[in-house]
């Protein structure tokens, strides 16, 4: 193979993984529904259903439908991807956990560009990101445990708003020791 071929198949492979990337950062999935993202902090340890410890610490989080069936993905740099399955909630239960554990956390649609870093970094007015009127904020994840410290299980809510003013929610169950 000479050099000019070996040079053809390099640029072949690097456009293949550039757009694979580039799939990847703007939510591209199955459904084509975006998904929603944003680094969190979680504020203690938890554990998924299968036993997984998911520390307290920062956590690039996103949620995304992947034929209609709603994950959320727990990513860090030295733990590997941690996914979680949820299932949407009809209504309001007696008995859920209802305690707040963190502050509402916003989520970014991967519809909506990220821009650069003076537009990440400073606002127009001043104001912290998340204070921002310009900013749609779609999504937003939230942490309760139950008021009964016995129980162990901690609901992640998952709320996006769909078109019409409607907005949809999805249950996620972690807990805070091994199940």
């Amino acid at each position: 193979m000479n050099r000019s071929q070996r040079l053809l198949i390099l640029a072949v492979l690097t456009a293949l993984a550039s757009i694979h990337v580039q799939a990847a950062d703007e939510g591209g999935n199955e459904t084509g529904e975006p998904a929603f993202e944003n680094v969190i902090r979680l504020p203690q340890d938890l554990y998924t259903q299968d036993g997984r410890l998911l520390e307290q610490g920062m956590y690039r989080v996103r949620a995304q439908f992947d034929g209609g069936r709603p994950t959320l993905v727990f990513e860090s740099s030295d733990l590997e991807k941690t996914t979680i399955e949820g299932k949407p909630r009809e209504r309001i239960r007696q008995g859920v956990p209802n305690v707040p554990i963190a502050g509402t956390m916003f989520l970014r649609s991967t519809d909506n560009p990220v821009g650069t870093d003076a537009e990440r970094h400073h606002s127009k007015t001043g104001h912290p990101q998340y204070q921002e009127t310009e900013r749609d904020w779609k999504a937003a994840l939230r942490m309760y445990r139950h008021a009964d410290t016995q129980k162990k299980d901690i609901l992640l809510l998952f709320q996006r708003r769909l078109p019409g003013a409607r907005w949809e929610s999805i249950e996620y169950r972690v807990y805070s020791s091994n199940p």
